[in-house]
């Protein structure tokens, strides 16, 4: 894939983790890892590559142990009073209960969405 290929895509992760998010940055990130992560598996490692370093260029990508930024930033540059990502935030009770937040809302809307048609 060419670059304007793979930043298309990206972007397409991008906005589709931003419907699905409800504001919430672990979901955001959850979502769009899941697409992207995903799809890189699939491709062969120059791509992953390229992608991987798309995605990081326009802030879309992480890793957990970046070792460049040092333990006290995270992958944003930023610190733990700083950044609105979640990146410090490590509650897997919580991500699960928006998880599952998620999931009752989005049956809901199918239910709506199933009532309405008839």
């Amino acid at each position: 894939m060419n670059h304007e290929e793979l930043t298309r895509q990206i972007e397409k992760f991008a906005a589709i983790a931003t419907r699905g998010c409800g504001q919430s940055d672990i979901v955001w990130g959850t979502l769009f890892h899941t697409n992207f992560d995903g799809w890189v598996e699939m491709m062969p490692v120059e791509d992953t590559e390229a992608a991987i370093a798309i995605a990081k260029q326009q802030g879309y990508y992480c890793e957990e142990n970046d070792d460049e930024l040092g333990s006290e930033y995270c992958c944003h540059g930023l610190t733990s009073d700083t950044c609105p990502c979640g990146c410090f935030e490590d509650p897997p009770e919580l991500e699960q209960q928006q998880w599952d937040d998620y999931w009752e809302h989005q049956a809901s809307l199918q239910t709506d969405a199933d009532l309405h048609h008839i």
